[in-house]
């Protein structure tokens, strides 16, 4: 009950707060009435005061009512990519999990006979971290993420299941760092930078590989206890149950998907379209049970991740990313390692709080300039890093964050808090470990 008499508490003194600041005249009212809403949202999510969803769709009420943001805004910043790329592959993996195909994937790496829960955990974040460089790792979660839970029921791991999830969510995130195509940050750079794909692999690559390494030993460290349990296959020998056409045609409209995503280039057919146009040729299909597979829909982590979204793009109309943004040019005077250190701990702080796209829409001219004034042209490949590495430190930070955050905290109530904790180590570590390998380069 402390949380529910501390949350008002905390709110009435960012009230009061404000008056002296905005007297003081460093910020604009405007700014610093986001900056002071946004602090009550993250307060109030990791103190859990209220469901999430009501507690963003409040925060986005109140900016509305300053006159911070429009209903028009609100639809700017909503980006449809995202939640229609979610949308569809929430569809397609529930019809898949309905026809059957997620228990016998799930049986089928069972069967391969894991001994200790770190042998699952490394072989399922290799494969996690490789298909995220290829593909959107959000879809990646989406798939990965209910495939290992089966797998971990089916092992009876319980809890033990944690360390697991987490382990993917930060492969995940690394994954998409290593190619062109896996963040969008990445692809915007991509496009603004004059150099080729495999150009591009090699240069990201080895400091992206060393952090992911770096990132599996913590996690072994941290859930040390958990990765020595034994397991085995516990079974108890139950077929589970298949659709057999059902199955056929859900996975061909997977697979179609998939192509389409890697086809895009040639095809011109966005990601988020091609789901959706998956997910609507299943319901087509899927007849009645489509209302079961509808039901499954995670509609509040929708909502929720949409007002984050809007949020977000609240903090750029105001001009914070803007002012982070010249801070940084001032206050570096070109010196690299400054600009190093600078540049890898601001923008993974900023990437933990917000969404990573309007910040990195804000920088890279800003990264652009600064390599032209100091030829440091590793500069590049140390803000990707870090604007990636952002994303693991808070639930909120990232989609694949975002997505295990959220089946944790249903299947096993895991806090806000609790996977906070974890992602501020990992992410601290990582973003260290960056922050030296550039200065010893």
């Amino acid at each position: 009950m402390k949380r529910h008499y501390a949350v008002p508490v905390i709110l009435l003194l960012l009230t009061l707060i404000y008056f002296p600041l905005r007297d003081h005249g460093v910020l604009e009212p405007k700014q610093l009435q986001t900056i002071l809403v946004f602090i009550a949202l993250f307060f109030m999510l990791a103190m859990e005061y209220r469901h999430r969803t009501v507690v963003s769709l409040t925060s986005l009420l109140i900016l509305w009512l300053l006159g911070i943001i429009k209903g028009e805004d609100m639809i700017h910043y909503l980006d449809l990519d995202v939640l229609g790329l979610l949308f569809g592959m929430m569809v397609i993996v529930e019809a898949l999990r309905e026809a059957g195909f997620l228990s016998i994937l799930a049986g089928t790496l069972t069967s391969l006979g894991f001994r200790k829960i770190y042998h699952l955990t490394i072989a399922l974040s290799l494969f996690t971290f490789i298909i995220s460089a290829l593909l959107p790792n959000a879809t990646v979660m989406l798939i990965i993420i209910p495939m290992t839970l089966g797998i971990c029921e089916t092992l009876n791991l319980g809890r033990a299941a944690v360390p697991v999830l987490i382990a993917l969510s930060i492969s995940s995130n690394l994954g998409g760092l290593l190619t062109p195509i896996g963040d969008p940050p990445n692809i915007m750079a991509y496009s603004h930078l004059q150099i080729s794909f495999i150009g591009f692999i090699l240069n990201i690559g080895p400091p992206t590989l060393l952090i992911y390494v770096i990132s599996l030993a913590v996690i072994m460290t941290l859930f040390r206890r958990e990765m020595t349990f034994e397991i085995g296959n516990k079974n108890d020998g139950r077929k589970p149950k298949i659709e057999k056409n059902f199955l056929i045609i859900s996975i061909l409209v997977l697979t179609l998907v998939l192509l389409l995503f890697l086809l895009q280039d040639i095809t011109g057919i966005s990601p988020s379209a091609s789901a959706l146009y998956g997910a609507t040729l299943l319901m087509i299909i899927g007849g009645r049970r489509m209302a079961t597979i509808l039901r499954e829909v995670n509609w509040d982590l929708l909502i929720f991740l949409g007002s984050i979204l809007i949020f977000s793009g609240s903090l750029e109309k105001v001009g914070i990313l803007h002012l982070l943004a010249q801070i940084i040019s001032k206050s570096t005077h070109g010196n690299p390692h400054t600009l190093t250190t600078l540049i890898a701990w601001l923008s993974s702080l900023v990437s933990a709080l917000v969404d990573n796209i309007p910040y990195a829409a804000v920088m890279i001219p800003v990264i652009d300039e600064l390599v032209s004034l100091t030829g440091y042209y590793e500069l590049w490949w140390v803000f990707l890093i870090s604007v990636g590495l952002g994303g693991i430190a808070t639930p909120i930070a990232s989609v694949p964050s975002l997505l295990t955050y959220s089946a944790l905290r249903d299947k096993f109530e895991f806090k806000f808090l609790d996977f906070m904790k974890i992602g501020l180590i990992v992410w601290v570590i990582l973003i260290l470990s960056l922050n030296l390998y550039y200065l010893l380069l």
